[in-house]
């Protein structure tokens, strides 16, 4: 996942005139006929994606979208995108990049305030990439704090996003009742020292998709797990009909 990069100031001016992205005009679920357990995670970094292009891969069946990083950062591409995410049927799900050294309260509210549950059909991720120099303890009780509030308002644990290297070193042991996104770049799956379960390996990131010009970071569900272990009730629902009626 990336930190903040030069902004899309056109283009977010467009987006704050649209309506706030919904469910209300989600299409019939792309993961219908898209394998659904590979899927990207996307911010302003990647620039204006054409949806409709991308809709046409069908090896991605669900995204992670940027919405906030600190107290105050905003993805000003973030509605656009999960807007498009949705339209196109896309399983869509919301990410925050977590600054250790400020309020963790204060980065709740700053991504509660771009993410409406009703948005998001898959557990938002938290991005844990640093402890800036936070003591040890210090840099958890932090983190638990801004996963608890996570948890109070969206009714489910967030998932820890976190580099392989980061994870041995301050994550491991810590947080086991929460599910992991790892991300390490090789071309097989790594296993963690302790052996640890994960649920998404973020396998790389200069993957090419059609759509989105440069590179984007690609994620798959690991084995034996499976996306819907991390949907919203209602999202399972809908999409578990739309595989019925095939």
């Amino acid at each position: 996942m990336t930190l903040r990069k030069p902004l899309y100031a056109l283009l977010a001016a467009a987006v704050l005139t649209m309506t706030a992205c919904g469910n209300d005009n989600k299409q019939v679920p792309a993961s219908a006929t898209h394998n659904m357990n590979n899927g990207i995670d996307l911010s302003h970094y990647q620039g204006v994606i054409d949806w409709d292009e991308l809709a046409n891969d069908l090896d991605i069946g669900f995204v992670y979208i940027k919405a906030s990083e600190g107290t105050d950062i905003r993805d000003e591409m973030y509605h656009y995108n999960m807007m498009n995410a949705h339209r196109v049927g896309f399983i869509t799900g919301s990410y925050h990049y977590f600054i250790p050294t400020v309020s963790p309260v204060l980065q709740f509210r700053n991504f509660r305030s771009m993410v409406a549950p009703s948005d998001i059909d898959i557990v938002p991720i938290v991005d844990v990439e640093t402890r800036n120099n936070l003591k040890p303890q210090e840099f958890r009780d932090s983190l638990q704090i801004f996963m608890d509030s996570l948890e109070v308002a969206y009714g489910r644990k967030p998932i820890i996003y976190t580099l392989w290297a980061f994870y041995h070193d301050c994550i491991q042991g810590h947080f086991p009742n929460y599910k992991l996104m790892i991300a390490r770049y090789c071309d097989q799956m790594p296993v963690l020292k302790d052996t640890a379960d994960y649920l998404i390996w973020q396998h790389k990131s200069d993957g090419s998709k059609m759509g989105i010009k440069g590179n984007v970071d690609l994620n798959v569900v690991t084995p034996n797990h499976s996306i819907k272990e991390i949907m919203f009730d209602r999202a399972l629902k809908k999409l578990e009909s739309t595989e019925n009626k095939k």
